[in-house]
This record gives C-alpha cells, structure tokens and sequence, in this order.
C-alpha cells in the first residue's frame, strides 16, 4: 500500500480508537490487558469514566488498580521515540502525558515528525483526489458505453438518437477533464515527492 494513503490511514485509525471506549463485559474483563491496550493506543486515563458507568450498567465494579496497572505498562509501549515520530508524521494530535523518563525523546521525535507531515498531507489529499476521480470516470465510460447500446435498439427515434449522441457528447468531455486533471495532480504528487525527500536527506531520514 502506497506509504501515504498508509499514513491517513493511520490518523484514521487512532481517532477512530478515541473516539469511544469499546463494549466490555465487566464480569470477565481482564482490566489489566485492557488497561495495556488502552495506554499503548495513547488512550488516557480520564477516558476511564466510560467503564465505569458501563460496569455500574451491568452491576459489576471496574478493578481500577489492575487497569491503571496495566495502562502504566502500556503508556511506556506508547511513548517510544520511534512511536513519537510516527504519531507526528502522520499528523495526530496526542493527548497523553508521556512519563518524565520517556517524554522528552518522545516529544522530540513527534516535533520530528512534524515536519513531514505537511508533505505527506498535500500528496495524499492529491492522491485520494486521483482515486476518486478514476471512478467517476469508470461510471461515465460504463454509462457512455449503456448509452451507445441503447442507441442502436429497436424504437429509438431520431431525436431520441440525436440526444443521446450529446448526451455521449457530454460524458466523454467530462470524461477528458477529468484526465487533465489527474495529469496535473499527478504532476503536483511528483513535486511534493521530491519536496519531501529533500527534507528527509536534509534531516537524515
């Protein structure tokens, strides 16, 4: 997969893991693993509440202790450099206090990062333009050739014929735009490409 789509994809993925704590049957829930998996995600603390409130739901009482020890575990998978620099790249915002041993090589690492994201931003919202318009073009040449077929059926009339002729007139300009433009945007990619490898030289990665 295209390392850029990769990336978006990725910010994707660690907001949509944010964006809600996940369905637990408190009864059996192993908190430690949990809490793990939640602090290597970057997922804080203070996120905590909905547990909770799903626990007392089910007449179950969420073990904060192993949680918390298992979030510890997990916040110290988080706050790698190599992790820090990733996170930046990609362009997601972190919420996490990072522990005093690990915050500042991660906290660099993310500044980083950051610097590429900008390139890896304007390719990709490039490349995903590309994307969509090659199937809207994939719509109009199947809709230009289910408009020639119906041309030579039985009953068509002149006129009927004549409108469908500009009607295929029509699709296949769109249909040339939109091949000038993916033209200039694949031009744009290239730029930003080497853009951003001069970056990566000029910073040594």
């Amino acid at each position: 997969m295209n390392k850029h789509i990769l990336i978006f994809l990725l910010s994707l993925t660690f907001l949509a893991g944010c964006s809600g704590m996940r369905q637990i049957d408190c009864e059996s829930a192993d908190w430690a693993t949990i809490g793990y998996e939640d602090g290597s995600s970057g997922i804080p603390t203070s996120e905590i509440g909905g547990y909770q409130e799903a626990c007392s739901n089910q007449g179950e009482i969420m073990d904060l202790d192993a949680y918390n020890t298992g979030h510890e575990e997990g916040v110290r998978q988080y706050c790698t450099p190599e992790n820090g620099f990733e996170l930046g790249e990609s362009g997601v915002e972190y919420t996490l206090d990072c522990p005093a041993d690990l915050s500042v090589a991660f906290l660099q690492e993310y500044i980083e990062g950051s610097r590429f994201y900008p390139y890896y931003r304007n390719i990709n919202e490039r490349e995903m333009t590309i994307i969509s318009n090659r199937s809207t073009m994939g719509s109009l040449q199947a809709s230009i050739g289910s408009t020639y077929v119906q041309m030579d059926s039985p009953g068509i009339t002149h006129s009927q014929r004549n409108a469908m002729r500009l009607n295929i007139e029509s699709m296949q300009s769109q249909l040339r735009n939109y091949e000038l433009v993916n033209e200039r945007l694949e031009a744009e990619i290239s730029e930003w490409s080497s853009r951003l490898q001069e970056m990566k030289a000029r910073y040594g990665r």
